[in-house]
């Protein structure tokens, strides 16, 4: 199972389409679009990553910054949007992060007896929480 970037990288040095290789994937029983599962660190690492690119050249369309990061454009829109909320939160959006680039383990946490991680893995878990209510509300108004 590979993810998109690698995907297309193999198929170019097997000088094959895309749509070449999946079908051969298929053929073989493979899964061809195989959900490669980030963890909530890795996809807050890689929106940081995502801004800090964004914030040294905004020219850089999302679909090219998708593709630095080795993940579907789609993918990176939805993270995007759900973690937005929770960079707003812990004040880690494309204003606020460090100009040096120093990663979220560098900033001090002497202050705070949690780690940041935490800190994100319960603003993502109230997120999902208030979506789950408001998709509940909107089923119900329905009936």
């Amino acid at each position: 199972m590979c993810q998109l970037g690698e995907r297309k990288e193999l198929a170019k040095d097997l000088c094959i389409s895309d749509e070449t290789f999946c079908r051969w994937k298929k053929e073989f029983g493979l899964p061809v679009n195989s959900q490669f599962k980030h963890s909530d660190s890795e996809k807050s690492e890689l929106i940081r990553k995502y801004y800090n690119i964004k914030r040294r050249n905004s020219r850089n369309s999302d679909r090219d910054i998708a593709n630095i990061l080795n993940i579907g454009y789609s993918t990176l829109r939805k993270w995007r949007k759900r973690f937005g909320l929770i960079l707003n939160q812990n004040s880690v959006d494309e204003h606020s992060l460090p100009e040096n680039g120093s990663s979220f383990a560098d900033k001090d946490t002497s202050e705070h007896s949690v780690p940041s991680s935490d800190d994100n893995l319960w603003a993502w878990n109230l997120a999902k929480k208030k979506r789950t209510e408001r998709i509940e509300m909107e089923h119900s108004v329905k009936k």
